[in-house]
């Protein structure tokens, strides 16, 4: 969409971004290393962002306008909410896919 020719390699903390301008030959790399965390509510809105400068709904300034403040704004949930469903779903999946036992899920919820 933006006519960039870019390849990244992502290792958990850490991506590494090359890109080549058409017009200029020098080989741009930037390093960007961040905390590892999922928020799959920012991630949602970050994609609805992408999808709205694909479908050219918005324009690149506003887009970058609304990712600065997705990353600035808080969590949806607060830690302690997120550690206790995050117990649940691995307490859940246990016997479904490991034939994990009710004596074994005390232990898979932790």
């Amino acid at each position: 969409m933006l006519g960039l020719q870019v390849e990244s390699f992502y290792k958990p903390g850490c991506m590494i971004i090359s890109s080549k301008e058409m017009i200029v030959p020098p080989l741009q790399v930037h390093i960007v290393q961040c905390t590892e965390w999922l928020n799959l509510a920012k991630l949602y809105d970050t994609h609805a962002v992408y999808e709205d400068v694909i479908h050219k709904k918005t324009m690149i300034e506003e887009a970058t306008a609304r990712l600065d403040n997705i990353k600035t704004q808080s969590d949806k949930f607060p830690p302690q909410i997120r550690i206790v469903m995050c117990g649940l779903a691995s307490a859940y999946i246990g016997p479904v896919s490991y034939g994990a036992r009710a004596i074994d899920l005390p232990s898979i919820f932790l």
